[in-house]
């Protein structure tokens, strides 16, 4: 019997709209790698993946590693399919797309893995924050699920990123990346792709400080950057108006001080906001100062609105944000980078948690798409839980009966979903076929570890 026959209901309605994406046999294959990514305990290996999926011993293993290194799929394909889902069942129809981008690190060594270079190291706390691995830049959307209160992050678009050779003669060996793109290029083809299959959505992007660039220059009109400004940017009024005389007319205005220095003397007032820890109905207090300019030498003519944010009592600024929604208010910029922050959880709960980053593959196509395979799985467990009819204050109050110290939890979180699609999937009858009978080796193999315990 085929695998998605044996599905239970509830992740049959979310995957099988995911079916276009494949061929048939891909497909089967495709629904029991994400049972055993979501069913697995260990290392999410390609490997462990099949045998928590309990298709070990009906399938050849080769069958699960051809699905990453040769089989005909491709990651952004299933990601826009995952957006639609996500765009269906937890984004109002009448809102905009938030997305968030950014990129993370997995430690990967070896002179056969595809991919691996040193890079910089965020996590490290060493004077030299470097280590060797795979880069990827990763493209979210931010939703507020009906069944919680804070925002979350779902990844949509995870790319492997190679970084440019540093000479000529480096170049030359490495033909298959002549033309190497940089992690701005990269967001920004990502998120094009998007505005194409949602032309009438409005898109708000938001990246740290990396990822604004010259590439940004002339978007569409739909789409709006919003990212931390650098304290060395260069900032300049808008032009004046044409003198008409000779000559080409001027593009920029006259510079304005540093960052440091317009913070002194501009008078700043207080805001609420809801940021970081004050999600929900929370709100924090907090000075702030804005202003339109032009950030010449990055986004050229077009008109930029710098938000500066600092704490009550604080001397100085605390941080600057540059976007080219200039029509938005201080309240809705500063709340639209606070949730940038969901992409660092989202990290943090892939690799602690959920384990994308425990896959060895080692040739192209694979390490290009198991780690996709993997942050793409997450999204899909939030879209199931979100309509497989579960009750969310039941699992908040089965948790909070098991630790009635733990009084403050009110959200189910990414671990709890993750134990509740564990538990649908184990009380299934999925797996293939019943259990044979065990053979005299393995017979004496537990013989020989109870004879251990009793010992």
């Amino acid at each position: 019997m085929l695998p998605s026959t044996k599905l239970p209901a509830s992740f049959t309605r979310a995957l099988s709209p995911l079916r276009s994406c494949f061929s048939a046999p891909t497909y089967e294959t495709f629904v029991v790698l994400v049972v055993g990514f979501l069913s697995c305990i260990g290392d999410h290996t390609v490997t462990g993946m099949l045998v928590a999926s309990g298709y070990s011993s009906a399938w050849d293993h080769n069958r699960a590693h051809r699905f990453f290194s040769r089989a005909s799929w491709c990651p952004d394909s299933l990601g826009m399919a995952i957006l639609d889902l996500i765009v269906n069942h937890l984004v109002d129809a009448s809102s905009a797309l938030e997305l968030v981008v950014d990129d993370t690190l997995y430690k990967r060594c070896g002179p056969k893995v595809w991919g691996v270079f040193w890079h910089h190291d965020a996590t490290s706390t060493s004077s030299k924050p470097v280590a060797k691995g795979t880069c990827y830049v990763v493209i979210g959307i931010v939703v507020t699920p009906l069944f919680m209160t804070r925002s979350i992050c779902l990844p949509i678009h995870v790319r492997l990123w190679i970084p440019k050779p540093k000479s000529a003669k480096k170049r030359k060996t490495n033909k298959a990346d002549k033309n190497c793109p940089s992690k701005v290029d990269i967001a920004k083809h990502c998120v094009l792709a998007i505005v194409a299959r949602y032309p009438d959505r409005r898109v708000n992007v938001c990246g740290d400080a990396d990822y604004i660039s010259q590439a940004l220059r002339k978007l569409p009109n739909n789409i709006t950057w919003t990212s931390r400004l650098r304290s060395d940017a260069a900032l300049f009024e808008f032009a004046p108006p044409k003198t008409g005389k000779r000559g080409r007319p001027r593009t920029k205005g006259k510079r304005l001080g540093g960052l440091a220095d317009i913070a002194k003397n501009v008078p700043w007032k207080k805001l609420n906001v809801r940021r970081y820890g004050a999600d929900g109905d929370g709100a924090v207090t907090v000075e702030v100062h804005s202003f339109t300019c032009l950030w010449h030498g990055v986004l050229g003519t077009e008109p930029v609105k710098v938000v500066m944010v600092r704490d009550i009592g604080k001397v100085g600024y605390g941080i600057a944000i540059v976007t080219t929604d200039i029509e938005a208010n201080d309240a809705t910029i500063i709340e639209r980078y606070a949730k940038r922050w969901s992409i660092e959880v989202c990290f943090e709960e892939g690799k602690m948690i959920a384990g994308v980053a425990d896959a060895r593959n080692r040739t192209r196509k694979a390490v290009e798409r198991t780690v996709p395979f993997a942050n793409l799985s997450m999204s899909l467990l939030v879209v199931w839980f979100a309509t497989c009819g579960i009750d969310p204050d039941a699992i908040v109050d089965e948790r909070r009966n098991l630790a009635p110290w733990y009084r403050t939890k009110v959200n189910v979180s990414f671990a709890d979903m993750l134990d509740t699609a564990r538990r649908v999937l184990t009380a299934s009858d999925f797996r293939p076929t019943r259990r044979s009978e065990p053979s005299a080796q393995e017979i004496e193999i537990m013989q020989l570890a109870s004879e251990y315990v009793a010992a």
